[in-house]
């Protein structure tokens, strides 16, 4: 997984999740994945040691991928907006819509 790949997954899984991280947590996964800010910067404004700001977004990161694996919530959300685009882009001369729309309806 690339960088950016990386950053805009955190940021789905940190709308997502974000409630359940501790306060600290969420303050270093916002400035570092929506803020764009360096571990440097943050650590800068927290007064705190480069480190402990990694140590910090590790754990969240790792915090945020358990309650994916668990919950299942992106990869559901992702899967619903794939089916969107596949009614979107679909003729329906088989009832595929009908089919996809019944998925949706019954959460997929």
């Amino acid at each position: 997984m690339d960088e950016i790949e990386k950053k805009l997954r955190y940021n789905r899984l940190l709308t997502i999740y974000s409630s359940l991280l501790s306060d600290i947590e969420k303050e270093d996964m916002v400035s570092y994945y929506e803020d764009d800010l360096s571990l440097s910067e943050i650590a800068a404004n927290r007064k705190v040691s480069r480190n402990a700001v990694f140590t910090s977004l590790k754990k969240a990161e790792a915090k945020l991928d358990k309650f994916e694996s668990v919950l299942k919530i992106e990869r559901q959300k992702l899967n619903l907006i794939e089916r969107l685009k596949m009614i979107e882009t679909s003729s329906d001369p088989k009832g595929e819509i009908k089919k996809l729309l019944e998925d949706i309806e019954n959460g997929i």
